[in-house]
C-alpha cells in the first residue's frame, strides 16, 4: 500500500500512516513541529524530569515514534551540554574545598549564591578561663624559678598572666602556699590539691587520657611546647621490644594510633634500619620504615628507604636541648688534655670483660678505640680522658695498651657537669661511633666550643660535621693519622674552628623547635590541635 521507497525507509518507515498520508499541508505541519522541537531541546539549560519529556525528545531508539538519526544526534548533544552544566552545579562545593575541577568545565553557572560560612568547631567552648579542683592530687614542674608561694586567689591571678602556668598546687585543704605549675595532668598525691587551668580555647589541645600512661613504656617519648605543655604527639624512639615486650608495645600503638599522632624518631642504634648489633634483637626494618605517618630520621638518603606515604624530616634528639652556657668566657681555658671520649659502662657483657665486647662496645665502637689508642698515645704522644670505662668504685677498668701508661685518665659514669669540665679542657672530642643515631656528645662538644673528630661512617650526627667550622672526619684506620694531625694542628690555630657559633646558629630549641612545629603543621595539622601561642615543639 503506502510504504515509502527504499531510499527513504531508514528515515520514515516507522512514522504512523496518518502523518505520511494525506495532503502536503499535513506534511508541512509535521516538519514545522519537528523543527520547533529541535530548537526547544537545543536551548534547554536543565533537563526535564523523565515524565515530562515526550518520547520523541528522549533519544528514542530506532523503531520508536518520531525518531530520526539527525534528531537523535542533536538531542544527544543537547543532553551532554545540559549534563555538563548540571555537573558544575553538583561539584561546586568540591571546587570550593580545593578539589581540582574537571578540565573540560570552563565556567560556573551565573548568579549562584555564595556558600554559607563553615560552622564553628563544636568541641571548643566559649567563656572565661576557670580552674578545676582536684583534691589529693599533684601537678608537676614549677612554672617559676625560684617558685613563689601565694594564696590561692593571688596564684590564680598570677597564673592567668603566666604563659607557662597550666595549674596551681596548694597543700591539701589549704589555700595558702600555692605555687604555679607547668604540667596540668594531676597524679595521686594525698598531701596536695591541684587546680587545673581550663582555657576554653585550649580544650581541643588536651592530650589523650592514656598519654602519660604510655610514656611509661620505653619506646614512647613526649613532645611539649616551649611552655612545657604536652601535645598529643608521641615519638617512637626505638623498635618495639628494644627494652620491653614487643607484642605489648606494638599492641598499644595499634590501639591508640588513630587517637594520638605517633611519629618515629631515630634514637637507637640505626633504627629504623637494623644495625645488626649481635647483642640486640633483629629489627623488622620494612615494618618500621612504613609503620608511622611521619619519621624524624638521620638518613643521608631517606627517599631510598621510606615509602612515599611517610613524611620525613632530618632531625635528631641531639638537635634539641643544647647545654646553656651562661658565661661563654668560662670556655676560654687552658687545655689539659688532647681529647675526650665518652663510652657507656659496662662495655662488655661483664664489667671486667671490655675486650669481649657487648652492646655498648658495639655502639661506641670500642674495638676501633683500642686500635687507635697506640697511635694517639704512642705515635702522637697525646693525652686524653676515657669517660665511663671503669666501674663506680674505680677498681675495675677496661684495659689500655701500654703506650697509654700515664697519658690517659679513666672515669666511671659521671654527671654532665663533670663531663663538661673534661670536655672544655680538651682540644677535641673523639667520636668514633658508627651505629649511633643521635650522638648527644657531638652537639654538647660543639656548644662548649670544642671541635670533633668524627667517624665519617656514623649513622647519625654526620650533619654536624662542617669541616670549615666544627672539626674533621676520618674513614677508617687508613686515613686516621692524617685526620688526627689535621685536627691537632687546627686546634692550635686560633679561629680555625668555630664550633660554638656554628651549632648555635643552626641547632638548639629555637631553631629545631620551629622546624618541628612547621613540619607538624604542614603535614599533620589536620590531626593535632596545639595549645594557643605555640611557637615551638620540643623533644
Amino acid at each position: 500500500g503506502n510504504t515509502m521507497p527504499s531510499s527513504r525507509k531508514s528515515t520514515y518507515r516507522v512514522v504512523p500512516r496518518s502523518w505520511t498520508s494525506g495532503t502536503k499541508q499535513n506534511r508541512l505541519i509535521f516538519l514545522v513541529l519537528v523543527g520547533a522541537v529541535v530548537l526547544w531541546v537545543r536551548h534547554r539549560t536543565t533537563p526535564l524530569d523523565e515524565e515530562q519529556v515526550p518520547p520523541w525528545a528522549r533519544g528514542a531508539a530506532p523503531g520508536q515514534v518520531g525518531h530520526s538519526e539527525e534528531l537523535a544526534k542533536r538531542e544527544e548533544a543537547a543532553q551532554e551540554e545540559a549534563h555538563a552544566m548540571d555537573f558544575q552545579v553538583d561539584h561546586r562545593n568540591h571546587l570550593q574545598n580545593g578539589q581540582q575541577a574537571n578540565q573540560h568545565i570552563h565556567a560556573e553557572p551565573a548568579k549562584l549564591p555564595p556558600p554559607p560560612p563553615p560552622p564553628p568547631p563544636r568541641d571548643v567552648a566559649d567563656g572565661p578561663i576557670t580552674f578545676h579542683f582536684h583534691e589529693g592530687q599533684s601537678c608537676q614542674n614549677y612554672a617559676e624559678e625560684p617558685p613563689v608561694n601565694r594564696d590561692l586567689d593571688a596564684a590564680k591571678e598570677a597564673c592567668l598572666k603566666n604563659d607557662l602556668c597550666n595549674a596551681i598546687e596548694c597543700p591539701h585543704k589549704s589555700t595558702g602556699q600555692c605555687t604555679l605549675r607547668v604540667i596540668s595532668n594531676p597524679i595521686a598525691y594525698p598531701p596536695a590539691d591541684c587546680y587545673v587551668k581550663i582555657d576554653p580555647e585550649n580544650e581541643r589541645a588536651k592530650v589523650h587520657p592514656m598519654y602519660n600512661a604510655l610514656l611509661k613504656e620505653y619506646p614512647f617519648q613526649e613532645v611539649r611546647t616551649q611552655n612545657g605543655q604536652q601535645v598529643n604527639i608521641l615519638l617512637v624512639r626505638a623498635p618495639f621490644g628494644a627494652s620491653g615486650n614487643a607484642a605489648h608495645e606494638r599492641g598499644l600503638y595499634e590501639k591508640y594510633k588513630d587517637e594520638i599522632l605517633f611519629l618515629g624518631i631515630s634514637s637507637f642504634e640505626e633504627y629504623p634500619l637494623d644495625a645488626f648489633n649481635p647483642f640486640s634483637p633483629r629489627i623488622n626494618s620494612t615494618y618500621f620504615l612504613g609503620a608511622f605517618p611521619g619519621f624524624l630520621h638521620m638518613l643521608r638518603d631517606p627517599d631510598q628507604h621510606f615509602p612515599p606515604h611517610v613524611k620525613t624530616i632530618l632531625m635528631s634528639q641531639s638537635d634539641f636541648q643544647l647545654p646553656n652556657i651562661r658565661n661563654p668566657e668560662t670556655l676560654n681555658v687552658e687545655k689539659k688534655y688532647d681529647f675526650t671520649y665518652a663510652a657507656t659502662w659496662p662495655l662488655g657483657p661483664q664489667p671486667d670483660t671490655c675486650e669481649r665486647g657487648g652492646w655498648a662496645s658495639y655502639c661506641k665502637n670500642w674495638s676501633f678505640v683500642r686500635e687507635a689508642l697506640p697511635i694517639m698515645c704512642g705515635e702522637r704522644n697525646l693525652t686524653g680522658v676515657l669517660v665511663a670505662t671503669t666501674n663506680l668504685a674505680g677498681d675495675i677498668k677496661c684495659s689500655l695498651p701500654p703506650e697509654c701508661e700515664g697519658k690517659i685518665t679513666q672515669t666511671s659514669f659521671i654527671d654532665q657537669k663533670k663531663y663538661f669540665h673534661y670536655l672544655v679542657h680538651s682540644r677535641f672530642a673523639f667520636i668514633p661511633q658508627v651505629h649511633d643515631a643521635s650522638p648527644r656528645v657531638s652537639t654538647q662538644a660543639l656548644v662548649n666550643n670544642v671541635p670533633i673528630l668524627m667517624n665519617k661512617n656514623i649513622a647519625g650526627g654526620w650533619k654536624y660535621m662542617q669541616n670549615d667550622h666544627t672539626g674533621e672526619t676520618f674513614h677508617d684506620m687508613s686515613d686516621f693519622r692524617e685526620s688526627l694531625d689535621r685536627i691537632m694542628a687546627g686546634t692550635r690555630t686560633p679561629g680555625r674552628y668555630t664550633p660554638r657559633d656554628w651549632v648555635l646558629a643552626n641547632y638548639g630549641n629555637e631553631h629545631s623547635g620551629k622546624r618541628l612545629l612547621d613540619f607538624v603543621l604542614e603535614n599533620f595539622g589536620h590531626r593535632v590541635h596545639l595549645p594557643k601561642k605555640t611557637r615551638l615543639l620540643l623533644i
